[in-house]
């Protein structure tokens, strides 16, 4: 680290301070690039300690996080179709349901849905019109698949199970 800036040569307080010669000008250079290495050097100081008040702060929202998700489990709460929600006086803990994800492969999916005389489900570019098909196909049971209501396994459709999400609203009072 160099040797502290003198706040006397910030800008607005050098009122009697005049550059005269080379020697000078290069003492200016010097103070500049003083002043650079040092905003450089505090920067990536502040970077850290900001790393490791973040990475603290993350572990602590996680761990509270948890210690949450299990005092709702324990108590009664208000369950929807698409969430469950327990309301405290700071805030509501809640934990929504996600639906699966699915990965449609098009190059599988446009021609079975030809040849199973679901063409209306294929849209004009010829990729299937998934929020169609979604509505007439199920999940088979093994969560991997989608199927018919014949039971058949629909090729170009995979399946990746989510988990719930759990999250914390604070209210005015937490």
């Amino acid at each position: 680290m160099s040797e502290a800036i003198d706040p006397r040569f910030f800008v607005g307080e050098q009122q009697g301070f005049t550059v005269t010669d080379d020697s000078t000008a290069q003492w200016c250079m010097k103070k500049i690039k003083e002043a650079e290495a040092d905003k450089k050097m505090w920067r990536k100081h502040y970077e850290a300690q900001m790393e490791k008040v973040n990475k603290a702060a993350d572990e602590s929202i996680a761990y509270f996080t948890a210690k949450l998700e299990e005092y709702f489990a324990s108590v009664p709460h208000k369950a929807t179709k698409t969430q469950e929600s327990y309301t405290l006086p700071g805030g509501k803990l809640i934990r929504k349901k996600q639906q699966p994800k699915f990965e449609t492969d098009d190059e599988a999916l446009v021609p079975w849905l030809e040849d199973n005389f679901m063409s209306q489900l294929v849209k004009v570019k010829k990729s299937a019109d998934w929020a169609a098909l979604k509505k007439v196909v199920s999940v088979t049971p093994d969560g991997e698949h989608v199927a018919t209501d014949e039971g058949e396994i629909i090729p170009g459709v995979t399946v990746t199970q989510r988990p719930d999400v759990f999250k914390v609203e604070m209210g005015d009072e937490a």
